[in-house]
């Protein structure tokens, strides 16, 4: 996001965070039927907190020039897998249901995030016209 992240604070984060779930959850449903696979998901809440600390300036200091920047745009989230889930006689953790419901609840979050970074982008297009 670069000089942006300030602007549209932590939603264009919280984006990227929710497409990658999206593609975690989307692999489960495609292995439901693949023997021995684990659901798996990542923990969004834990993503976004570490996130909020780094652009709060609770995260790690950059004390010198070598350092790499705290708000690179994330690539590797950390995976888990579900907890709590029976697995099937082949090892299989995948509960379909559980992650079309999962899938949808996300796709709808995805899109309250967009909402809020439409919201700022056209507040910015308005203070820079004077309106």
């Amino acid at each position: 996001m670069g000089n942006f992240d300030p602007i549209l604070g932590i939603h264009a984060r919280a984006m990227q965070v929710r497409a990658k779930r999206q593609e975690v959850i989307a692999n489960n449903l495609v292995n439901a039927d693949t023997p021995g696979f684990k659901a798996r998901d990542l923990n969004f809440k834990e993503v976004l907190r570490s996130e909020t600390m780094q652009q709060t300036g609770l995260g790690m200091a950059k004390t010198s020039g070598m350092h790499i920047s705290g708000t690179t745009p994330m690539i590797d989230v950390s995976l888990i897998e579900r907890e709590g889930l029976q697995a099937a006689k082949d090892g299989n953790t995948v509960d379909a249901e559980l992650e079309k419901v999962l899938f949808s609840k996300n796709s709808m979050d995805y899109q309250y995030e967009l909402n809020r970074v439409d919201g700022v982008i056209k507040s910015m297009r308005l203070a820079i016209k004077g309106e």
